[in-house]
């Protein structure tokens, strides 16, 4: 398939954890199909919601300051990083 904005570069279709994305290497522009944007929004909750889980079961008792969090970006941001390539 074509990129819908560059019209005349084939897009290239990337995968992770049971979600597709379809990638324009010429405007960068990234494509979903249907329901691909939920599937990305439950696993990115789910990620944070899992770790928070996990901080709190290992630091009980105390209140963790989150500007600090040295987190790594997330499932969104992991997704992202296909492109990087």
């Amino acid at each position: 398939m074509d990129c819908p904005r560059c019209a005349t570069v084939a897009l290239e279709e990337r995968d992770r954890s049971d979600v597709t994305v379809d990638f324009c290497k010429n405007c960068r522009g990234v494509w979903l199909d249907g329901g691909e944007l939920e599937k990305l929004i439950e696993r990115e909750e789910r990620y944070y919601r899992d770790r928070w889980d996990d901080d709190r079961t290992r630091d009980r008792g105390r209140q963790r300051d989150r500007d600090d969090d040295d987190d790594e970006g997330g499932f969104l941001q992991n997704i992202m990083d296909l492109f990087g390539e």
